[in-house]
């Protein structure tokens, strides 16, 4: 893949946590009494919204801007002579993330396989995988943001599973959105940084 094509694929993950979280913003008002605490990602895309179609359109934008994203990271790693195994590794995390948004958009709550999709540990394998491919090029302030993403998902894995004993009745949008923050801005984040290292020095 051509550097310009690289960059542009690259330019897929920068968007990709803008759109995520803008193609929320853009759907709650059509979700009656909107709770940025209660109300998921998931609700706003069911009959409960008068208008579903913004939040599942959004949701298979991310699809594709994901499988835009895991193809920017190939090329860009590889130029930089990243490592074979923390570079696939990522990009099959990339890949499986973004058909993760393409199942929930093509299903959509209240359709039974919406809560079984098979490719949400994509998601959650990102961070870590993120901080391993990058950390040999990466600046300083890129990899202690990405080492403090990685302990943040530690920690909201333990409160999510039942390890931390944490009240969350009724904030199940809060720490949806929580967890869309440690996944998708340090991607966005590696992305623009690649992108501006594949212009050299």
């Amino acid at each position: 893949m051509q550097t310009r094509r690289v960059r542009q694929a690259l330019g897929a993950g920068v968007a990709l946590p803008l759109v995520y979280f803008g193609v929320q913003a853009l759907a709650a008002p059509f979700y009656p009494e909107f709770s940025l605490v209660g109300t998921t990602a998931s609700d706003l895309g069911s009959p409960q919204s008068r208008l579903p179609g913004v939040l599942n359109a959004g949701a298979l934008l991310c699809g594709l801007l994901g499988l835009g994203a895991a193809a920017g990271y190939a090329g860009a790693l590889r130029r930089l002579r990243v490592g074979i195994w923390p570079t696939a590794l990522l990009v099959v995390a990339l890949v499986l993330g973004a058909l993760g948004n393409l199942w929930a958009g093509t299903f959509p709550q209240p359709d039974p396989r919406h809560a079984r999709n098979p490719f949400t540990p994509g998601l959650l394998l990102t961070p870590p995988l993120l901080l391993w491919a990058l950390w040999r090029p990466a600046p300083a302030a890129l990899r202690w943001f990405l080492i403090l993403a990685l302990l943040a998902l530690v920690a909201l894995a333990a409160v999510l599973s039942g390890i931390l004993p944490v009240d969350r009745a009724g904030q199940d949008g809060l720490w949806q959105r929580l967890l869309g923050v440690v996944v998708f801005v340090p991607l966005g984040l590696g992305a623009a940084w690649l992108r501006r290292a594949l212009d050299g020095p």
